[in-house]
């Protein structure tokens, strides 16, 4: 993974072996995360990133909303900074 020298097949091996164990970590975490709530779809941990509208159809979120909505229905305040 070095920009400024030839390409070495070891390493190669060896970055992709841990970019598939990081991808396998994110699924399973997604996964205990979201449980039942997530549908059966072969394109689902592609790596591709869904629009808000297909992630709900996905399971990967449970609605829309916005900070200070959320402010107000889950933490019961109106006290949001805006950093």
């Amino acid at each position: 993974g070095y920009p400024f020298i030839p390409e070495n097949k070891e390493q190669t091996i060896m970055q992709q072996r841990m970019l598939n164990q990081i991808h396998q970590q994110f699924i399973d975490a997604v996964k205990k995360g979201r449980g039942t709530k997530l549908v059966s779809d072969p394109d689902l941990f592609s790596g591709r990133y869904w629009i808000g509208e297909d992630a709900l159809k996905l399971g990967l979120v449970d609605g829309f909303s916005t900070v200070n909505n959320l402010a107000r229905t889950q933490f019961k305040t109106d006290n949001v900074v805006d950093y």
